[in-house]
């Protein structure tokens, strides 16, 4: 996507980050944004969204099944300490 961008003339950096972070997963983006006093140039927006992606940033995408799987790992406990 970045080549294809870069093809277009008089296209800015700060147009381009926009662009490559609304592409992004929303937890990934979120965390792009946060950090976005660090963003100078299209690499360090791909950089931070590396990192978020290696963090395990948006590997579920649902909250909810996220939620639920806590719950069972806390009811699985719990109940084991009742036994």
């Amino acid at each position: 996507m970045q080549k294809l961008a870069k093809r277009v003339l008089g296209l800015e950096d700060v147009i381009l980050s926009w662009v490559i972070s609304r592409g992004l997963r929303p937890q990934i983006k979120a965390n792009v944004i946060v950090q976005k006093g660090e963003i100078n140039s299209v690499a360090d927006t791909l950089v931070l969204a590396k990192l978020a992606e290696s963090a395990g940033l948006g590997e579920d995408d649902d909250p909810a099944g996220v939620m639920n799987q806590l719950m069972d790992e806390v009811r699985k406990c719990s109940n084991s300490q009742r036994v």
